[in-house]
């Protein structure tokens, strides 16, 4: 007899150079929330989940989690209700793992 293989779910981690900036795009501008932070002391960087509704992502400082260019591509119903309901406008001097948007409002009304 043959097992059956399954899948649950899947956390990307991403890497963030900025903790205020991570939280300004993540936090303040798409809306996740923070479930816990990690440290292993005072020092340490920061491991920290963030969800929004069913997708979770990890977000790490640590210098050998994830590629500081990955791309993760999340699937969606209500693309339009959420570019919406998003904050009119944000200007960032750096999205995590996004190039080429130094000062670029993220949207503009």
């Amino acid at each position: 007899m043959t097992a059956t293989i399954t899948f649950g779910r899947v956390i990307p981690v991403l890497r963030i150079f900025d903790l205020a900036k991570a939280d300004q795009f993540y936090l303040d501008y798409l809306g996740f929330h923070v479930d816990w932070d990690h440290r292993f002391d005072d020092n340490s960087p920061l491991y920290r989940q963030i969800p929004r509704g069913d997708l979770i992502l990890h977000i790490s400082e640590h210098h050998g989690d994830a590629s500081p260019a990955a791309h993760v591509r999340v699937t969606m119903r209500g693309i339009e209700a959420f570019h919406k309901n998003s904050p009119p406008k944000i200007t960032v001097t750096c999205i995590p793992a996004w190039r080429g948007c130094l000062g670029t409002p993220l949207r503009q009304e």
